[in-house]
């Protein structure tokens, strides 16, 4: 086993062009060197060439003009955040950014009352349904337990539908 000085991880690091070259040939060098400190683990890494993307890099994959770009496919936040995580995330950290991209976006904010919910549950047959096709209103209702007795006393066990169907 080899003991990790500060010069040892040093000469490992300066074997590899990249962070991840060197985390894959030597993780355990990479990762007692990234507990060593920003430090020092800047110093380890100052002659790598960043990755496009990463921070310092010169050829970032996600610029504000290619942000705004992807933002403009959605029609709302949560549908951005799923469907392109790593430009909401980023467009997250800058404000500025975020607002531009979200002014397009519909402010959608369904309040789930009791009688929402359940008119949303009259539309499902069983539980298992519901869930699957608006789980909001599910959750919603879950929350509150006596709501939800209310919200499934229409609603057919699934092995009951199950056995009609054969």
């Amino acid at each position: 086993m080899v003991k990790w000085t500060l010069e040892a991880m040093l000469n490992e690091a300066a074997k590899h062009s990249t962070r991840s070259a060197w985390a894959k040939a030597s993780y355990a060098s990479y990762i007692k060197a990234h507990r060593s400190g920003a430090e020092f683990f800047a110093e380890c890494v100052a002659h790598m060439t960043p990755v496009a993307g990463s921070p310092g890099s010169k050829n970032p994959l996600w610029t504000p003009e290619k942000i705004l770009a992807k933002a403009r496919e959605f029609d709302t936040r949560s549908q951005w955040a799923d469907e392109s995580n790593t430009s909401y995330r980023i467009a997250l950290q800058n404000s500025k950014l975020l607002e531009q991209c979200v002014e397009h976006m519909d402010d959608i904010m369904t309040i789930w009352t009791e009688e929402s919910i359940l008119a949303e549950a009259k539309k499902y047959k069983s539980r298992s349904d519901w869930r699957s096709g608006s789980l909001k209103s599910y959750a919603a209702a879950y929350r509150r337990k006596l709501l939800f007795k209310q919200c499934v006393k229409h609603m057919i066990p699934v092995k009951q539908i199950s056995r009609e169907m054969k």
